[in-house]
């Protein structure tokens, strides 16, 4: 089942759904006004009404087929990044503090963030239009080179203000402060 999950999971973040932690599993979904919800853990694959979260469907095998009918998919559509693992983040913004923040913000603790310095396999490289084309290209070789093409992933700033704010809808209520505090101490 864990590989199905992590397919599922890789289909529903590239296909742009935010997802958090619930119980024993995680959310997805893409805004507030979604009629469902998908409910992912170790052990099955449920699809909940956001309404008042009662069980819909259940599933025991993954089917692209049967959640299409209730989330608009595109099969094609997949993320490299395994995101119940540690997600590496390579941040070359301008305003690098605050690009930090928002991520911490909005991702965690759903997935366990780490800051880097280089490119490793598992990484997410946020850039914005600061960043001299020379630079986007230099990291591309270097992800080529390393042959890890396949475990990286290029983000825009925009795409990371998207995909934060659907992070955002499933953020635990928590304060800013106390999260902060946790990485400060991680540091």
């Amino acid at each position: 089942m864990e590989k199905e999950i992590l397919e599922v999971a890789s289909l529903f973040i590239g296909n742009g759904y935010g997802f958090g932690k619930y119980e024993d599993g995680f959310l997805f979904m893409k805004g507030p006004s979604d009629p469902y919800l998908l409910y992912l853990t170790q052990n099955r694959i449920t699809i909940l009404t956001n309404k008042d979260r009662t069980i819909v469907w259940e599933f025991t095998s993954f089917s692209p087929e049967a959640l299409s009918g209730y989330f608009e998919l595109n099969v094609l559509k997949k993320t490299t990044i395994n995101w119940f693992e540690t997600v590496n983040v390579l941040i070359l913004t301008a305003d690098f503090e605050m690009t930090k923040k928002n991520i911490i913000y909005f991702f965690y603790p759903a997935v366990q963030l780490n800051f880097v310095d280089e490119i490793v396999p598992n990484t997410i490289v946020i850039y914005d239009r600061t960043v001299p084309n020379e630079v986007i290209e230099k990291i591309n070789m270097e992800v080529r080179t390393h042959g890890i093409i396949e475990k990286t992933e290029f983000w825009s700033k925009i795409k990371l203000i998207t995909v934060s704010e659907r992070m955002g809808y499933l953020a635990p209520k928590g304060c800013f402060d106390k999260t902060m505090a946790s990485f400060e101490k991680q540091a």
